[in-house]
């Protein structure tokens, strides 16, 4: 059970104020199923988490799975982003097997490699690569 105390809490919005970053922005994405070849600026950070919530399969009522994503982007060039996937992890209950879970699946690590712009050039195209690592399986 977490438990705060006035103090405890004065000394974390103390840290918020201080220590926030001067500015938010959200990257815009036109298309939410397909990777754009836009790449993030230099030395710009962004974070991206991805839910995505399953129910009702194989007819089990009450089925209900939740996937999670949690990346931080990192713009390192002006052609170059690097993505770092922290933690995928899902959350599972199946009435008909009486299984309720949470199980870590994955970390993984992306680069996006900008060759065209589609804002400058006619057509935008990048080159894509990602490596995860869970604990049965290395994907490239």
């Amino acid at each position: 059970m977490l438990c705060f105390n006035s103090r405890s809490f004065v000394i974390a919005l103390l840290a918020v104020v201080l220590f926030h970053p001067p500015e938010i922005h959200a990257g815009s994405r036109r298309f939410t199923f397909l990777y754009e070849a836009t790449t993030a600026a230099p030395r710009s950070v962004e974070i991206e988490n991805w839910v995505t919530w399953s129910t009702r399969a194989h007819d089990a009522p009450g089925f209900n799975r939740i996937d999670f994503r949690h990346e931080i982007e990192i713009g390192l060039t002006d052609r170059l982003q690097a993505g770092f996937y922290v933690a995928d992890w899902t959350w599972l209950n199946d009435p008909s097997t009486r299984t309720n879970t949470t199980r870590y699946t994955d970390n993984a690590l992306e680069l996006i490699y900008n060759l065209t712009n589609p804002v400058a050039d006619p057509v935008g195209s990048a080159i894509y690569g990602e490596i995860r690592k869970g604990g049965e399986f290395l994907e490239l």
